[in-house]
Parts: structure tokens; sequence; C-alpha cells
């Protein structure tokens, strides 16, 4: 399209973040997207753990 010609050929990034921002997105640099899938997954792994304390503590009684 010509969105995909403009960014090429003026290599300016910042034009994907105005289509994403339309949809509640973010456009971030490659070398970034491991080390936040890396963050989701460590909150992701509190929450579970958290979760199962507390299935830990209704078991046992505690907290109800």
């Amino acid at each position: 399209t010509r969105f995909v010609a403009l960014v090429h050929a003026t290599q300016d990034m910042r034009l994907l973040g105005l289509l994403a921002d339309l949809f509640g997105a973010a456009v971030v640099d490659e070398r970034y997207v491991a080390l936040i899938r890396a963050v989701r997954m460590r909150e992701r792994a509190a929450e579970l753990d958290r979760m199962a304390d507390a299935e830990e503590r209704r078991a046992r009684g505690i907290g109800r």
C-alpha cells in the first residue's frame, strides 16, 4: 500500500506508531520484544503464585 511505501521511503517508524495508536497498540523495536515477553511471563507467574496461595489457604480453611 501507499502507507507501507511511505514508511519504507522515509524509514520513519513513528508512522507505524500512528497506525498502532488507532487500535490501542504500540510499536516497539524488535530488540525489546523478548524482554517484554519475559516480563509479562514473570507477572503471570506471580499472579499464578498468588492464586495458588489463596487456594492452599482455602483448602486449610483459612481466609474463607
